[in-house]
């Protein structure tokens, strides 16, 4: 998991090519001026996906993994959190999803929480569950972009 500014995400270019790509791609992107929907980067490599999700407490959330892709999160607007715990400390798991590469854990324990406020972005590598969309404030609704990064 890698939390951090968006002011420094070319510094972790060399983490893969397809980090490379997305690191490059966020760098040069306005996430404000686009509207939710999917925006390919680089076929099923690199793509992004801008959402405005309704934001609930950490308890209402579940717990998601991905096999085959990391997410890059990057808060458009503040109000919205996540929780990261290493893979190893969730038991309990739903059916894997290969069309949607996710698998959910019904485990309901505390995780690091991160606020994912505007500027901020947060890596949820296949080895990291994640909660995302926390809600953070008065908010009802967070707006954010989810890069997918082929692993």
């Amino acid at each position: 998991m890698i939390f951090d500014s968006m002011k420094n995400i070319l510094k972790y270019s060399g983490v893969s090519a397809n980090f490379k790509t997305a690191a490059e791609f966020i760098s040069k992107t306005d996430f404000s001026q686009l509207d939710d929907g999917r925006y390919e980067v680089d076929g099923k490599n690199v793509y992004c996906m801008v959402q405005t999700p309704a934001l609930k407490p950490s308890d209402k959330i579940k717990w998601e993994a991905h096999r085959n892709y990391a997410d890059i999160q990057v808060g458009i607007i503040s109000g919205e959190a996540c929780e990261s715990i290493p893979l190893d400390e969730l038991k309990d798991w739903e059916e894997y999803n290969p069309e949607w590469d996710c698998v959910y854990a019904k485990d309901q324990i505390s995780g690091t929480y991160l606020k994912l406020d505007k500027g901020m972005f947060a890596v949820f590598f296949p080895w990291d569950g994640h909660k995302p969309c926390i809600k953070d404030g008065a908010l009802g609704n967070g707006k954010k972009a989810v890069i997918k990064i082929k692993i």
